[in-house]
């Protein structure tokens, strides 16, 4: 009897699961445990993408004065009737935007006219117009439209024009961006972007040099890239 009883405690006690010895900890979880401190799972956007440093962004061309011509007939007139209120003067081009303040539809028509300065109509989709004379640059040939961009990304449209002057085979080009806040004129920035003696010069003797206009697509910042080629 009782080596059975002996037995059956023998038996019961191997039954019983044996106590098996905790894992080590994982490396950081102590610290985390006593700080409370989490680590955060890396952010992402919509696309699944992990947001871009910002020296990761880049500039895109913006303008080249090399392609002006080009540029610029984006914005010619074509078939479009001005309006009756631009009785003078000759339209070198047109487009549309929010240009006095954010949200207005207007259409800025740009006018040349001998012997007075350029200025621009601006044309509500009410018909309402202003008239803004713009700076002008004794010597240069009349400016064109070659952007609209938004670089304050305030809602409001800008414009930059960009002209060419000749002086004794030397051909310069210039660039002015400009605000029409509220109906008034205000130069925001102005580049020198083109010297190009190529028309007086033999290939050997001279290069063309400038500078590109660059757009940042993250902050709409616009910035100078230098170039240089040799005359053709």
């Amino acid at each position: 009897m009782m080596t059975g009883l002996l037995l059956a405690a023998g038996l019961a006690a191997c039954s019983e699961p044996m106590e098996q010895p905790a894992p080590p900890p994982t490396p950081g979880t102590e610290d985390a445990a006593k700080t409370g401190k989490i680590d955060m799972p890396e952010i992402r956007d919509a696309e699944g993408l992990s947001p871009r440093d910002e020296e990761d962004t880049e500039a895109a061309p913006f303008f080249d004065p090399r392609e002006a011509g080009a540029t610029a007939a984006a914005y010619e007139a074509g078939d479009a009737t001005p309006p009756d209120e631009i009785e003078t003067g000759a339209v070198l081009g047109r487009v549309s935007g929010s240009f006095t303040a954010p949200g207005a539809n207007e259409t800025a028509w740009l006018i040349g006219e001998e012997g007075a300065p350029e200025r621009i109509v601006l044309v509500s989709i009410g018909g309402m117009m202003q008239q803004v004379d713009l700076p002008g640059s004794e010597g240069a040939e009349p400016p064109r439209i070659v952007a609209a961009p938004d670089t304050n990304q305030d809602g409001m449209t800008e414009l930059v024009l960009y002209s060419t002057s000749d002086s004794d085979g030397l051909v310069t080009g210039q660039a002015t961006h400009l605000s029409l806040r509220s109906g008034e004129a205000s130069v925001l920035t102005e580049w020198s972007l083109l010297s190009d003696p190529c028309a007086s010069s033999t290939p050997e003797d001279a290069e063309m040099t400038g500078s590109l206009l660059m757009l940042d697509e993250d902050t709409s910042e616009i910035s100078e890239e230098p170039f240089s080629a040799p005359c053709d």
